[in-house]
């Protein structure tokens, strides 16, 4: 059951994780990007809103999964804290 646990954690950052990856290989095969650099869209507010956008829904997740492992698991641990460590998770595969 241990590892059944580790699995099912990791599990929500999977779905944001792939349509990310699958986004930015059709943005690239499209060639969105040039398309938004001849409007005059800067690199910067391209990757900040991608970031910004990701972040949000790691966030959600982070809060869910933070709320079912305080309650089972992490019982004495600071809930805030929690969070914290899987919201850095989910910054880390945007990255």
């Amino acid at each position: 059951m241990q590892g059944a646990t580790d699995f099912f954690i990791v599990l929500p950052y999977l779905a944001p994780f792939l349509t990310m990856t699958y986004r930015v290989l059709y943005e690239k095969e499209k060639k969105i990007t040039e398309g938004f650099k001849m409007m005059g869209m800067s690199q910067t507010s391209y990757y900040l809103s991608w970031i910004y956008y990701y972040a949000k829904i790691y966030a959600l997740i982070a809060v869910l999964i933070s709320t079912i492992l305080k309650l089972g698991i992490f019982v004495l641990s600071d809930w805030l804290l929690i969070w914290f460590l899987f919201f850095l998770f989910g910054l880390v595969l945007i990255g």
